[in-house]
């Protein structure tokens, strides 16, 4: 009971062969493997960002993609996670909660709401920045093929 565990992975996630192995030797009470989403950068490209935050001096999350093998981060995307048993018994029910602004647009993902929960009760979180899982999506390749275009020729689309 002491080390039971839940291992979330997305339906877009593919981890790698070893993944499963490396979170279990981790042996953290939260840990995930390196995820990435494609997302647009300050100058409006979209480029592929890792899903690992830490928090600013503002207390504001930025990307981090720093860290080394197994690193503590202050938020981590769910897409390859393993979390054990005693996190859920300690935060309770509705750990995975959205958050909103007042005009309805989302202020805070599930994911990093669950990330400020465990914090909030004693928790640290890791991500293994050598384990990275591949992120399947549907693209069109005209799309792409612009975007690369864009990236060889140093300006953005």
């Amino acid at each position: 009971h002491d080390d039971d565990r839940l291992l979330f992975i997305d339906d877009d996630i593919v981890p790698p062969l070893n993944g499963l192995n490396e979170l279990i030797n981790h042996n953290k009470d939260i840990v995930g493997l390196l995820c990435f989403m494609i997302k647009a950068d300050d100058r409006g490209q979209l480029t592929p960002l890792p899903i690992a935050m830490r928090y600013d001096d503002n207390k504001k999350y930025h990307v981090y993609f720093e860290g080394n093998g197994l690193t503590e981060v202050d938020a981590l995307g769910g897409g390859c996670i393993m979390i054990k048993r005693k996190v859920f018994e300690k935060i309770g029910n509705r750990c995975y909660q959205f958050h909103y602004y007042p005009d309805g647009t989302l202020c805070l993902v599930g994911d990093y709401s669950f990330c400020q929960k465990a914090q909030e009760n004693g928790f640290k979180i890791y991500v293994d920045f050598n384990n990275i899982c591949g992120h399947m999506k549907t693209v069109d390749l005209f799309e792409i093929n612009n975007l690369m275009l864009g990236v060889v020729n140093g300006k953005s689309i």
